[in-house]
């Protein structure tokens, strides 16, 4: 299991190339990941999977963008945020 933190940024997050690969050699090897996101008041727990396969748009370096807003397969948490769910969904 391997959980990848992030912090959303207007309505775009980034990742770096690398961590894009990751996500695919982790896949094949059958490892699971996930990506934990916070925007403002907002908790997103989306499946690896949902971003490798997400349209997203080079930028500056080695660096890609996807909007939030397209991540439809993601579970969503207000404040306040409900720790034993949360666990319970990064781990499933």
């Amino acid at each position: 299991m391997w959980l990848e933190l992030k912090i959303g940024k207007g309505n775009n997050v980034q990742f770096q190339n690398s961590q894009i690969a990751f996500f695919n050699e982790a896949k094949k090897h059958g490892s699971n990941c996930k990506i934990l996101m916070r925007k403002n008041d907002l908790l997103y727990l989306i499946n690896s999977e949902v971003i490798i396969n997400s349209v997203y748009k080079s930028i500056k370096g080695d660096r890609v963008s996807i909007n939030i807003n397209e991540l439809s397969q993601a579970w969503i948490w207000g404040m306040p945020w409900k720790w034993t769910e949360i666990t319970q969904r990064i781990y499933e």
